[in-house]
């Protein structure tokens, strides 16, 4: 049987604004793919190249629980506190353009797979249980996006 026959399903889901969990804390992954890359660095007003230097990293052979198993990708950097290098004042400063993977929080493979991981995750994020309800098919659509994601480096 699938995973997706497992889905959480009508569920509520509302970013707190002043919560930012989710972009600060021990180091993490925040996958970027390269349009990803090229959308913020429009938005940035920089060129791709000096977006990537400035903030990115290359991560390899990695493993995600979401994503499966990745050769080798981009992930954005932290700050000195382990906090997205994004993340200003308790703000995204990329937020209009923010990573798929930041958009689709907290609807992912991991977390969505199930009723007691999603109630797990319930106990970090204060915006699961607020908010919007959220179908099986909307959730299925989220995760079914995720999926379509190429993060691997193409030229690098």
């Amino acid at each position: 049987m699938n995973r997706e026959a497992y889905l959480i399903s009508n569920v509520k889901f509302q970013c707190v604004e002043e919560c930012h969990k989710c972009c600060s804390g021990s180091p993490g992954i925040i996958l970027v793919t390269e349009e990803e890359i090229e959308t913020i660095s429009d938005f940035l007003s920089i060129e791709k190249t000096e977006f990537i230097k400035t903030y990115t990293r290359i991560i390899k052979n990695y493993y995600s629980a979401n994503f499966g198993f990745i050769d080798r990708a981009y992930s954005l950097k932290e700050n000195a506190e382990n906090d997205c290098i994004f993340l200003e004042n308790g703000r995204c400063s990329i937020y209009p353009v923010r990573p798929a993977q930041c958009k689709t929080y907290p609807f992912w493979p991991s977390v969505a797979s199930s009723h007691s991981s999603w109630k797990s995750e319930k106990a970090f994020c204060p915006g699961i249980g607020r908010g919007k309800i959220y179908t099986k098919e909307e959730i299925e659509n989220t995760l079914n996006y995720l999926k379509s994601l190429d993060y691997s480096i193409k030229n690098a």
